[in-house]
């Protein structure tokens, strides 16, 4: 299991109430590009900035896939406090577009994407005028919303004016 440390729950609390049996339980920080050895599984930890400047994610070498969290979902957010350029999550998907990996797992929802379904985020960027996006509140924020939407995937970027930056 892994704690996203999120706040919002406590994991150690949920293993206790949850698991017949008593787990063996440990925290420890990870170092970005760190791997792990878990028996038969190799995971390394990748980093994903963009949605916030720390976001990480988890390699699992044996499957193919990357647990991404909130840093790749279809509706990214660069906004809200700690979140970083469009510059800087360009650079972390053309990354994370040369890891070795088939298909991630993102945050806020349990559906498994295709890798290539990364490149809708590329593009829409790449295409993006800031007058063709929609402009709304976000919790609190103006933001702007691009959207974009080919064969590869479905692709919304939530930003502010602060976060234009992409060359």
């Amino acid at each position: 299991m892994i704690d996203t440390g999120y706040g919002r729950r406590n994991l150690r609390t949920f293993i206790e109430q949850n698991l017949d049996t008593t787990p063996l339980y440990s925290q420890k920080i990870l170092p970005v590009k760190d791997r792990l050895s878990l028996g038969n599984l190799h995971i390394t930890v990748i980093p994903l900035p963009g949605h916030t400047a720390g976001s990480t994610g988890f390699l699992v070498e044996e499957e193919r896939l990357l647990i991404a969290g909130d840093a790749l979902n279809e509706e990214l957010w660069l906004f809200n406090y700690g979140s970083l350029s469009l510059k800087q999550l360009y650079h972390t998907l053309k990354q994370t577009l040369s890891l070795e990996f088939d298909s991630y797992l993102c945050g806020h929802d349990r559906k498994e994407y295709k890798k290539e379904a990364l490149t809708s985020h590329i593009k829409n960027m790449e295409a993006l005028k800031t007058d063709a996006c929609i402009p709304e509140v976000t919790i609190g924020f103006e933001t702007l919303r691009s959207i974009y939407e080919d064969a590869s995937g479905h692709s919304e970027i939530v930003f502010t004016k602060d976060k234009l930056s992409l060359r």
